[in-house]
């Protein structure tokens, strides 16, 4: 459990805490616990403990969300230069929209929208069923179901459907 970077022999974190800073703060607050080294000023003092931690917060939330407009964004160029593709995926979640379906081949995750006159949604217990006096009657969707979706660049919206 040596870590070269850190001059530790034991760690918290399962990856390397060099890369996260909230890491570092945590590793100082245990060290001063079991009093290995004392604790530096600045977390001595509560509003700047406040301060810091809701500052990483802000910039964790901020990589988060430039992850997520990445992927979304080569994906989107992705199938606007294959096309459209059919392919299966597990529902990961029902919504009221629809259902959220994650397709392993592709990386990709999104809502299959469903249209309200054909299917009634459960949400509380995460289910689809077909209305009755439709052609889906007597189904059901629930959470974990493989599905087959067809995923296409959206030109309106410049994103994955």
């Amino acid at each position: 459990w040596k870590h070269f970077g850190l001059a530790m022999e034991e760690y918290t974190h399962f990856t390397s805490p060099i890369r996260r800073y909230a890491d570092c703060v945590v590793h100082r607050f245990l060290s001063a616990a079991q009093g290995f080294e004392a604790l530096p000023t600045v977390l001595r003092q509560g509003k700047e403990i406040v301060d810091c931690c809701a500052h990483l917060n802000y910039k964790n939330k901020n990589a988060r969300d430039a992850d997520r407009a990445s992927v979304e964004f080569h994906l989107y160029q992705f199938f606007q230069q294959r096309g459209a593709v059919v392919s299966e995926g597990v529902v990961m979640r029902v919504v009221r929209e629809g259902i959220s379906v994650a397709v392993e081949e592709f990386g990709a995750e999104g809502t299959a929208e469903l249209e309200e006159k054909s299917w009634g949604v459960l949400p509380e217990k995460q289910l689809l069923y077909g209305r009755p006096r439709t052609k889906f009657e007597g189904f059901q969707i629930k959470v974990f179901d493989r599905v087959v979706v067809k995923i296409e660049a959206d030109k309106d919206d410049l994103t994955k459907r």
